[in-house]
């Protein structure tokens, strides 16, 4: 049980560790589920070892009935009445009771999700093992720079990630049918669908809170957090019922007596809480990795924006090249890098920081210069091709030992 135990919370920390992902990805299957685990605990020890249900019962129950009663009544859901009707004088007919049935469950429901939070997780790391093993490696190794205070050791250990990095993008477009198939998209399209599955898991956990206390309005959440702070939230609310009843039945000389008692549920003033501020928490990481996923899509998998991203990222604008520079860094992006490579860019950026982006951006382009001009005096053909893209990666990781080719130059604002 130990070593189980052991096993589980090492892969969890592995997950939450993992480099392949950005902030927004670790505010869900990282903050949110650690959250959702401490809510669940916190909840748990309140029914388990607390006391989460007091009861009123008649003088003459024993002191093992009350304890019966009040255990019953916690196991088997309580109700509500409404609130134009007596219970004790009401025709049974006439009294309507509005049963009180998720208590039991709130811990395992935080647990539940939290367990879809990290499916998008799972997948995308299910994904990188199978076909972005060196993307990973390279994220690792650039996060590793930020302990390296030497510049010589720097740039050295820079120069390297940048061969790696060039070797494992030419590997994956060209080195099965797959990967050519998809033109250096393929991890970019996954990553991005795990990105749409996050938005749709978070919209599922949101529907699923309102449909599990919310009742008839999407907007639950807000409103009772008005009554609270206006201080009109009574204690007969349909949604987090303080007051509530129990019907229970003695066995008496072989008839049964049936009591019905009046409980106070101690714990839904914590649960009141816990789900108006998990309901604020989970709108506001609906609206947060759905922007994430719209804007990773589009810097991806469109042409323009993807040029521009890598711009940002070597921290020059349009205008710092001239018509030839630009000539060759377009067709660098476009025909080599394509959306796995600026993946890999925005994940070292994400993880590693701007700097190191950067100076790795340029280490990379840097060294493809050559290639490209050689590319324009017809040194390669079928630029457009799997032969190009393959051509390109040989001759890149070729030109480390190249003396004296030409290279794109920093304009002196970033040196």
């Amino acid at each position: 049980m130990y070593l189980c135990s052991t096993d589980i919370i090492e892969r969890c920390n592995t997950l939450c560790s993992d480099p392949a992902g950005d902030f927004v990805d670790r505010l869900s299957y990282d903050y949110t589920v650690r959250l959702l685990v401490f809510f669940a605990v916190l909840v748990g020890t309140k029914q388990y070892f607390g006391a989460p249900i007091q009861c009123i019962t008649p003088s003459n129950f024993p002191g093992t009935w009350v304890s019966y009663a009040r255990d019953y009544c916690f196991v088997t859901n309580t109700y509500l009445l409404n609130g134009t009707t007596s219970h004790t004088n009401a025709p049974s007919h006439m009294v309507v009771k509005q049963g009180i049935h998720y208590y039991q469950w709130v811990p395992f429901i935080f647990i539940l999700q939290a367990f879809l939070l990290v499916v998008p997780r799972f997948f995308w790391n299910f994904v990188v093992d199978l076909r972005g093993v060196g993307m990973r490696c390279t994220v690792e190794n650039a996060m590793n720079l930020r302990s390296v205070g030497d510049s010589w050791q720097r740039n050295h250990r820079l120069a390297e990630i940048a061969s790696f990095s060039l070797l494992d993008l030419n590997y994956a477009q060209t080195s099965s049918k797959f990967g050519r198939y998809f033109r250096g998209a393929l991890l970019a399209l996954f990553y991005v669908f795990s990105k749409w599955l996050s938005v749709i898991v978070v919209i599922i956990e949101l529907l699923f809170i309102n449909h599990f206390v919310g009742g008839d309005t999407f907007l639950w959440g807000y409103h009772l957090l008005r009554e609270l702070i206006a201080n009109h939230c009574c204690a007969t609310t349909a949604k987090f019922p303080l007051v509530t009843f129990c019907d229970f039945s003695v066995m008496h000389l072989a008839q049964p007596n049936v009591h019905s008692i009046q409980c106070v549920l101690t714990v839904n003033m914590l649960n009141e809480k816990i789900f108006i501020f998990l309901w604020f928490w989970i709108a506001c990481l609906t609206i947060v990795n759905a922007i994430s996923a719209i804007y990773v899509s589009v810097t991806l998998f469109s042409p323009t924006h993807r040029y521009y991203r890598f711009l940002r990222m070597l921290k020059v604008g349009s205008s710092g090249w001239d018509i030839r520079e630009e000539h060759i860094l377009r067709r660098f992006v476009h025909g080599f890098l394509k959306p796995d490579g600026i993946l890999l860019f925005l994940l070292v950026n994400n993880q590693a920081g701007g700097v190191i982006a950067c100076e790795l951006a340029w280490h990379i382009s840097g060294r493809s210069t050559m290639v490209l001009e050689r590319l324009d005096d017809g040194a390669l053909l079928s630029a457009g091709g799997a032969n190009y893209t393959g051509g390109l990666g040989k001759m890149a990781l070729g030109a480390t030992e190249t003396k004296g080719y030409a290279k794109l130059v920093r304009p002196p604002s970033i040196h």
